[in-house]
């Protein structure tokens, strides 16, 4: 089971709005909080989680080429390569599998 606290926090927030809509007495309060639910939403698409992600991705291996220990060089070149496959899959629409490749890439270097 992958969990991406992002996500997480976006449908619980979501949840949150949707109750708010239910227990609202007026229409445009309603649809207010139906709005703002269908925001929160529409960031745990799989196409937003994956470009997040891959940007997540991104931003690892950069940090762990920086810093002090240096992981092993191969590790580094194994989780840049899964952040340009990534990449590519994000591009050609494969978003489950650019999340994979993303986390994968992440856990290499010890990002979160």
């Amino acid at each position: 089971h992958l969990s991406i606290p992002r996500v997480e926090t976006r449908l619980d927030a979501a949840a949150r709005h949707l109750e708010r809509s239910d227990a609202a007495y007026s229409d445009r309060s309603r649809v207010y909080h139906l709005l703002l639910a269908s925001s929160e939403l529409v960031e745990t698409t799989p196409g937003y989680v994956a470009r997040t992600m891959t940007e997540d991705a991104r931003s690892a291996v950069q940090s762990a080429r920086e810093r002090e220990p240096r992981p092993d060089d191969r590790i580094l070149d194994r989780a840049e390569r899964l952040k340009d496959w990534a990449v590519l899959a994000v591009e050609e629409g494969e978003y489950l599998l650019a999340i994979q490749r993303s986390y994968y890439a992440i856990q290499l270097v010890g990002g979160e």
